[in-house]
């Protein structure tokens, strides 16, 4: 549930004048008002974020090497309905999956057993805030500083965001961001063995979004 502050102050000004004015005319009162919330944002992808592959043969599995399989592209936006600055995170659904180990590689499956399908990486680029190009950051969850890039994978130990320059955020109401997957087929020796019959590749990851004022 989402907690809401209001702040409310006044400011009261006293104009000291010619000694025949009245003080109380003199003196008025400003007031400034506002409301401060966590502002609600809208989160959207092509396609509801699926990157399908198509049918893909087992011809293209290697005996010993993976296998890279065409790139694709959806952009994410996220509409904020007030000014905030968005970061997120990852999970790896399929966690303990992916041929390949690395925090920037994510599960495609399993299969014949033991065996894993693959992995995938998604690249972040081509950002933007308000429709104007915006750099990005990428840094280890509870760091305190950070530089700006204009891509980064997405990391399952980091936090992204946008960014205007070093150590300082980028806000805004509408964020956008290319994301791009990179597949890649596992050997047949990482699988536990050959193709023999259908397979369904099963990468799934779960952006979760932070903003705040």
């Amino acid at each position: 549930m989402m907690k809401k502050t209001v702040i409310s102050a006044s400011i009261a000004a006293v104009l000291m004048m010619a000694n025949q004015v009245s003080a109380a005319s003199m003196s008025p009162e400003l007031k400034v008002k506002g409301q401060m919330a966590v502002p609600s944002c809208q989160v959207s992808i092509v396609n509801d974020g699926v990157f399908d592959l198509g049918k893909l043969s087992n011809a293209l599995v290697s005996s010993t090497t993976a296998t890279a399989l065409a790139k694709s592209q959806k952009q994410l936006v996220v509409d904020c309905e007030a000014e905030t600055f968005l970061n997120f995170t990852v999970v790896d659904n399929r966690e303990g999956t992916a041929s390949v180990t690395g925090s920037a590689n994510f599960g495609l499956g399993g299969v014949n057993g033991s065996g894993k399908l693959g992995y995938y990486k998604v690249n972040a680029l081509n950002a933007a805030v308000n429709g104007v190009s915006s750099a990005l950051y990428s840094v280890q969850k509870g760091a305190t500083t950070f530089s700006t890039v204009s891509s980064a994978y997405v990391d399952k130990n980091n936090v992204t965001g946008w960014a205007k320059s070093g150590n300082v955020q980028n806000s805004g109401r509408l964020f956008s961001v290319m994301l791009e997957v990179e597949p890649y087929l596992a050997s047949s020796k990482d699988m536990n063995g050959p193709i023999t019959d259908s397979v369904k590749l099963d990468g799934s990851s779960t952006l979760n979004f932070a903003y705040g004022i």
